[in-house]
């Protein structure tokens, strides 16, 4: 059971899942998918996703001043209320 909100806010709790490379190799990994499954099947939390961005889609986001934001709604990563980091493997420690 998800505890509630402080002040009986009733909005779900945001949590944003990482996994530090690009899409594709996020989502051919079996660990990332389930947790957001596992996450969105509970009553009070919302999950959604962000994977590592591309070279040049980071290039534009930083020349643009846009943050990082998230797959599902697009919200930038500072608006959740919990980030989680899926780390597969050594190699992604260093993404």
């Amino acid at each position: 059971m998800v505890p509630p909100r402080l002040g009986g806010d009733a909005r779900p709790y945001r949590v944003l899942l990482s996994y530090p490379d690009l899409y594709s190799v996020g989502m051919s990994t079996m660990g990332l998918p389930l947790l957001y499954d596992a996450l969105n099947r509970r009553p009070g939390v919302s999950a959604e996703r962000v994977y590592a961005p591309a070279q040049d889609l980071e290039a534009a986001l930083r020349k643009e001043g846009h943050p990082l934001f998230s797959l599902e709604s697009r919200t930038p990563l500072k608006e959740f209320d919990l980030i989680g980091f899926s780390l597969h493997s050594e190699l992604t420690y260093t993404n």
